[in-house]
């Protein structure tokens, strides 16, 4: 256990006992006569910084890089530091790195304290109000969700997005549903489950409880720390749907390498093609400066590259719907409904 009292830096000044009592010439004198002592410190520490400039140079002709490692205020001096030197010296922004404890999350929520999820919430719905948060999407994916004759239907949604949208429009449907997004959340029957996998930032918080506990899948840093927890709330929640129901996948890359990760664990034994994804269909389109470009040979290539993407769906037990315009993706929506 560290002693606090023999750190200087954890100690009062006492110059500065009577900081609120002082003029504004007085504290800044103060803090002229401290900055002074920052000057001899380092004066006396330059046969060390030397040392450490010899060691940096030569760690970079040899190929090498530099990485600066701290929590608090001394891994964010470091990720200054770092994120000065491309624009500065031209380097590339791998050269000198920062790493600060908590990631890219510490850093932000050090700028903006308590108030991280209020401030990006407030970013979230900046620019929606009234009806501008509805859309035919949501409206389609509303009457989707619509109780069917015989209790047939859907279950539960599961999304990756912080919004309330999905909620929203819900409520103009009278929609009976329950928004969960931690371990200790369960629904019922009666209630159509919203598994908000990635975390929750809506609109009204204290009409929920216990938000604190939603990990907010926010930074790199809580995605790999997603990804490193196969036991996690959010995986086993994904895996369990994924291996239990048929899915349909809407607005999704199907990029993202855990979500990959568990399509593959929940197909291993049941080689079904039982998930469907309505996609956008990626062609390679004719560019008036390519002459020598067939039309003819490109559009083998748009069918040969489509095909390439079915085949590497099916391992993963998925038929992909092709669309060639997300607006497409409402008309399809009804017409499920309408079967």
């Amino acid at each position: 256990m560290v002693d606090l009292t023999k750190l200087t830096t954890e100690t009062r000044n006492r110059d500065t006992i009577n900081l609120d009592r002082m003029t504004s010439i007085e504290i800044a004198t103060i803090m002229n006569k401290e900055d002074e002592k920052v000057i001899k410190s380092v004066r006396d520490a330059l046969p060390k910084i030397a040392e450490v400039i010899d060691m940096c140079t030569e760690t970079l002709e040899g190929g090498g890089r530099i990485i600066y490692m701290g929590a608090g205020t001394s891994g964010r001096l470091g990720l200054l530091d770092a994120v000065e030197c491309p624009p500065t010296f031209g380097v590339s922004s791998d050269l000198v790195v920062g790493l600060i404890a908590g990631g890219q999350s510490a850093f932000i929520k050090a700028t903006l304290g308590d108030s991280f999820e209020e401030s990006l919430a407030n970013l979230l719905y900046k620019n929606i109000s009234g009806d501008n948060g509805n859309s035919k999407l949501l409206d389609s994916i509303s009457k989707l969700c619509l109780k069917r004759k015989g209790g047939v239907g859907v279950k539960a949604i599961v999304t990756y997005n912080f919004d309330d949208l999905l909620e929203d429009n819900f409520d103009k449907y009278n929609i009976q549903y329950h928004s969960l997004y931690s371990e200790l959340d369960y629904t019922t029957s009666d209630k159509l489950g919203i598994y908000h996998v990635h975390g929750f930032l809506p609109r009204h918080p204290s009409q929920y409880e216990k938000l604190y506990e939603s990990l907010l899948v926010f930074s790199e840093d809580r995605y790999h720390s997603l990804y490193n927890d196969p036991y996690s709330w959010t995986n086993i929640t994904q895996l369990n749907f994924l291996r239990e129901n048929t899915t349909l996948m809407i607005g999704l890359s199907l990029t993202d390498p855990n979500l990959r990760r568990i399509l593959s664990i929940a197909n291993r034994k049941n080689k079904m093609k039982k998930h469907y994804a309505i996609m956008r269909r990626k062609n390679f389109k004719y560019d008036s400066n390519d002459i020598n470009i067939n039309n003819d040979i490109l559009k083998k290539v748009n069918i040969i590259n489509n095909d390439l993407h079915e085949k590497s769906f099916e391992q993963l037990g998925i038929n992909i719907i092709w669309v060639e315009d997300y607006n497409d993706i409402s008309n399809i929506i009804e017409d499920i409904i309408a079967k």
